[in-house]
């Protein structure tokens, strides 16, 4: 018997007396870890996450602050679709108090605030998560759904 055939026989045991021969290798996932990707290895990734292989690509960059190193970790592929990111602003807001204990919300900029940066501007049309209403964004940072001024804005 050579080795290979001894190592194949080994590992099947191991498998058989652990339970774990009918499940072994069933749910791969692969993860690319790079500072940066070309675009042969992204469209790659994209076209295996098209066909249902479960890859994911991350970009990591590391700095050096007054000594001390930190990682910036970027999730690259599969992108998140664009309903991922909706706010729900004609549901009533969130309160803190009802949220469950060990789970924080994300802080994100304010309507005023994305509308003095230039990432949304008035006319814009936007759409609640959840909803299929479409409304128009306001220069004072309500919105207008079916003629009726609604604001977004959280206190």
């Amino acid at each position: 018997m050579t080795s290979a055939e001894l190592g194949n026989r080994k590992f099947t045991e191991f498998l058989r007396e652990n339970g774990a021969e009918i499940n072994f290798n069933r749910n791969q996932k692969i993860i690319l870890v790079a500072s940066d990707y070309d675009e042969q290895t992204l469209s790659a990734v994209a076209w295996l996450n098209s066909n249902n292989v479960d890859i994911s690509c991350f970009k990591m960059i590391p700095y050096k602050i007054n000594g001390e190193v930190f990682i910036n970790m970027e999730k690259v592929l599969p992108l998140h679709t664009c309903k991922d990111y909706y706010v729900n602003f004609l549901d009533n807001p969130i309160k803190s108090s009802g949220q469950k204990k060990g789970i924080t919300r994300r802080s994100l900029p304010k309507i005023d605030e994305m509308l003095e940066w230039g990432v949304v501007k008035a006319g814009d049309t936007v759409v609640a998560k959840g909803r299929d209403e479409e409304g128009t964004l306001l220069a004072n940072g309500n919105v207008e759904v079916n003629g009726e001024e609604i604001s977004i804005k959280n206190g």
